[in-house]
């Protein structure tokens, strides 16, 4: 059986983009669309792969907006990250796309921005080079693999050999957007809405075109035949204007600071569109919980997956609040997560689904729990899964 390195070079044969500067010079690279039957064998390998437990793990996560809105931007809110530049002699576009993605999930996920280093990512992630790449193999690579801060590997502008230790950052969950998984595929744009209502953005590959690259302001049209060849982001959109809010990676002086609006349906923008899920961390505390200044104390969440379990997630709420705690087997098997409350006695209710792998088949199960717990100092607390019968269980923590 072909490991998951196989597979992954497997794919990066057929998908190198051309990632180009803010001086329209092109990368030297090319963009090879794979035959029906290699593409086929992408496809297969992708669901052999990954099941549909991911496509149940995204769909329990709580949505940051609602997609059906008619406006989002992702710079209104405290989860937007810097604009980077990629230089005028790399390819890197991929790595870029993948880590900007990556950092607004970690912002919701964690309740604080970071800085990723895409120097690392184009020296350690094998998923392209200069010459351009894929910005899915980056979110592969982190599954395994911790990408370092900015501060620890600085961007060159060209590859200097991997280092890869001292990282901190890993990605929980990536797939497509498409539900045909494949590579090749174009994401609806209520597909698009859909993810980034709940990851605040989506990596993807447009035509980048020379008017695509002197566009300075309003919305941008272009419908064009030539292949795919820059990854960038998404992080918003505007159904008044019918355009997407686009985060580009050539600096803050090209667009609108560093943004373009592109228009629904143009610039081929959508193909290979690809959602990460960054891994919390049990180091930070979730600007989205209450901070009591006053009188408050730690409670330490843990919980892991046992035997035949593939996900989980748990929905835990206390003081009217709601923390969500997500994790899976192919990132990692435990989540811990620390809620700052007031000493005293606080009610909580608790959901779970969790996937199990049973005689082949996948099933979703699906548990509740309530109760109390008296906060006097600052402890840790386990959740267990008890009186599993069939598709249900309840939940206790102590």
């Amino acid at each position: 059986m072909k490991n998951i390195t196989q597979r992954t070079i497997l794919l990066i044969g057929y998908f190198i983009t051309i990632c180009l500067n803010s001086f329209g010079q092109e990368r030297p690279t090319g963009f090879i669309p794979p035959s029906e039957d290699e593409t086929r064998d992408i496809q297969r390998e992708l669901n052999n792969f990954f099941g549909n437990s991911l496509r149940t793990y995204e769909g329990d996560l709580s949505n940051i907006v609602s997609p059906s809105a008619r406006f989002f931007d992702i710079r209104q809110t405290r989860y937007s990250t810097t604009v980077k530049d990629q230089g005028q002699q790399c390819g890197s576009c991929w790595a870029f796309s993948a880590l900007a993605a990556y950092e607004i999930s970690y912002a919701i996920r964690n309740g604080q921005t970071i800085d990723t280093s895409e120097q690392h990512a184009l020296n350690c992630s094998q998923g392209g080079s200069c010459r351009g790449g894929w910005p899915s193999e980056v979110f592969q690579w982190m599954k395994g693999n911790k990408v370092k801060n900015e501060s620890q590997e600085t961007y060159r502008g060209f590859a200097t050999g991997c280092s890869n230790t001292g990282g901190q950052y890993l990605v929980e969950a990536w797939d497509f957007v498409s539900n045909s998984r494949n590579y090749l595929a174009t994401a609806s744009n209520q597909q698009i809405k859909n993810a980034i209502a709940k990851h605040g953005a989506v990596a993807t590959t447009l035509a980048s075109t020379p008017q695509f690259q002197r566009y300075t302001g309003g919305v941008f049209r272009e419908n064009t035949f030539i292949q795919n060849n820059h990854a960038v982001i998404i992080c918003g959109w505007d159904d008044q204007r019918q355009a997407w809010l686009v985060k580009n990676s050539w600096g803050s002086n090209w667009g609108e600071g560093g943004y373009m609006w592109l228009g629904y349906n143009s610039s081929g923008v959508g193909q290979g569109t690809t959602w990460v899920e960054a891994i919390s961390d049990p180091n930070t505390h979730n600007t989205d919980f209450n901070d009591y200044d006053i009188d408050g104390v730690f409670i330490t969440f843990n919980g892991s997956l046992e035997g035949s379990q593939i996900y989980e997630t748990v929905k835990l709420t206390i003081n009217g609040q709601t923390h969500v705690f997500s994790t899976h087997r192919n990132s990692q098997s435990s989540f811990t997560k620390r809620i700052e409350l007031p000493r005293g006695n606080h009610n909580y209710s608790v959901s779970a689904s969790t996937m199990f792998m049973e005689n082949g088949q996948q099933i979703l199960k699906h548990g509740s729990g309530n109760g109390s717990i008296n906060v006097n100092s600052s402890r840790s607390l386990e959740l267990y899964m008890t009186n599993l019968n069939g598709q249900t269980f309840q939940i206790v923590i102590q």
